[in-house]
């Protein structure tokens, strides 16, 4: 499929509905990766607490806070999402000429994973949020905290490098061939636009309690998105006619189901604050 009747409006807006459910899904499970493991950990430790969809209140004064608890509380959830972003893109990798919605997916969760983890680097450093506590416990001085904010913002640049690959080969879900001119009509409706989309509809999902993090962690993959895009600005043509799984451009309403169903189920299901244990 690589015709000019393929690059529809009614096709445009069924890839962006597509990619923007399979980044919602991934965006949850990203988020509460992180959000449960910080959970596991401190029940592990011993203590009690309350959390809903989005916040974790520590039931313990301030001065049961020890350094190894807030490495533990504040890193492990972090680094797991960095290992699932490791496991999906070497997924991605091996499925190269297996896309599909599962495809868009994967991609996704590792985008958002790298997104998370580079988040708690860059901004989490900067305004002492997240992973940001551990360096402050750590009596880090102000260059010291610079310089994890640089190594967050190289990962960045490393993490441009090594995605546009699974980027462009995501378009074997729609077409047979990417070129210059099919381009534009791909990379805006299947990352672009779900980009937006998406981390606006996750403001909405947290809000009223719209964290620092929430607000700002788009930059790191809003910076990773704009230096892919300045090294591909003009893509060598991207030949997926191997590609397995090629259905068409339609909507799959698999993915947009389960995303609205997830959203509402956890939203309603965690909007009241559970005390454990």
């Amino acid at each position: 499929m690589n015709t000019t009747s393929d690059l529809s409006r009614k096709n445009f807006w069924t890839i962006v509905l597509n990619s923007t459910s399979a980044f919602v899904l991934a965006y949850l499970m990203v988020f509460y990766i992180n959000h449960f493991t910080k959970i596991f950990i401190i029940l592990f430790l011993g203590h009690s607490l309350r959390f809903n969809w989005y916040q974790i209140y520590l039931l313990i004064q301030d001065y049961q806070w020890t350094h190894g608890m807030v490495n533990l509380i504040f890193s492990a959830g972090v680094i797991l999402v960095l290992v699932a972003g490791l496991v999906a893109y070497r997924s991605l990798l091996m499925m190269k000429f297996e896309q599909g919605i599962k495809y868009t997916f994967i991609l996704w969760v590792s985008l958002l994973s790298f997104q998370l983890f580079f988040s708690e680097l860059l901004i989490g450093t900067i305004l002492t949020k997240g992973m940001g506590y551990v360096f402050q416990w750590m009596y880090l001085s102000d260059t010291a905290k610079v310089v994890i904010a640089m190594i967050g913002f190289g990962g960045l640049i490393i993490v441009a490098s090594i995605m546009k690959g699974p980027v462009l080969w995501s378009s074997g879900s729609y077409f047979v061939k990417l070129t210059e001119r099919n381009y534009p009509f791909f990379i805006t409706a299947q990352i672009i636009l779900p980009f937006i989309f998406g981390n606006l509809l996750s403001i909405i999902y947290f809000y009223p309690d719209i964290g620092v993090m929430n607000l700002f962690s788009w930059i790191p993959i809003g910076v990773t998105l704009l230096i892919m895009f300045l090294i591909v600005r003009h893509p060598v043509d991207v030949d997926m006619e191997d590609n397995n799984e090629m259905q068409g451009i339609k909507i799959n309403k698999t993915i947009v189901i389960m995303a609205v169903v997830l959203v509402l189920l956890l939203r309603i299901a965690l909007n009241w604050k559970i005390t454990l244990p």
